[in-house]
Parts: C-alpha cells; sequence; structure tokens
C-alpha cells in the first residue's frame, strides 16, 4: 500500500537529480533549504548549496524531517549548470532570438 508513494517520490528525486534544476527544501521546523539534489536513498536527501561546487558542502537532510520539497524557477538552474552547457544553451537562445527578427 505504501508503494505507490515511494514511487513517486523517487520519481521526483530522480527528475531533480537528472536536471540538476534548483530545489527549495522545507523542513518542518520551517526551515528553507536551496541547492540542488545530487543523490538520496531510503533515508536521506543529499543537497549541494546554491552556488557551491565543492563536494565538502554537500549536505544530507534526514527525509523525516522533510515537510516539502519544491523546484525553484528554471532560471535559477540555468546558473547551477556547467559552463559548457551554458554557453550553448545561451548561444541556442540568441540564434533563436535572431531568426524570430529576421522574420
Amino acid at each position: 500500500m505504501n508503494q505507490k508513494p515511494k514511487l513517486n517520490e523517487d520519481f521526483f528525486l530522480k527528475a531533480r537529480v537528472a536536471d540538476r534544476r534548483t530545489v527549495s527544501c522545507f523542513l518542518g521546523s520551517g526551515t528553507r533549504l536551496q541547492g540542488t539534489i545530487v543523490a538520496f536513498d531510503q533515508e536521506a536527501i543529499f543537497m549541494r548549496p546554491i552556488g557551491s561546487e565543492d563536494d565538502a558542502d554537500i549536505m544530507m537532510i534526514y527525509k523525516l524531517q522533510v515537510a516539502s520539497v519544491t523546484p525553484d524557477p528554471a532560471k535559477k538552474a540555468w546558473r547551477m549548470r556547467p559552463q559548457a552547457e551554458r554557453e550553448s544553451a545561451a548561444g541556442r537562445a540568441v540564434a533563436e532570438r535572431r531568426a524570430d527578427q529576421a522574420q
């Protein structure tokens, strides 16, 4: 009976690990943690704070303490992507704008 909620949770967390989107993690105490989810297991979520590139800064958050996890707007996640991805995404955006202006 608990299998379906667990599958939904795993699906959501796997998607956030894959797309490296910035999330806000609200704890039961009301504390808001922001960052990208780098991994998770049955009991914990491992999250890198915004602006951190160092693995030493990764936080372990026990799932029992988590009230909710919500994705932040996409523009914040854009800054977290590797440099090569940001440059290629920016190049595509400029090319698309130029194509729209030419029409």
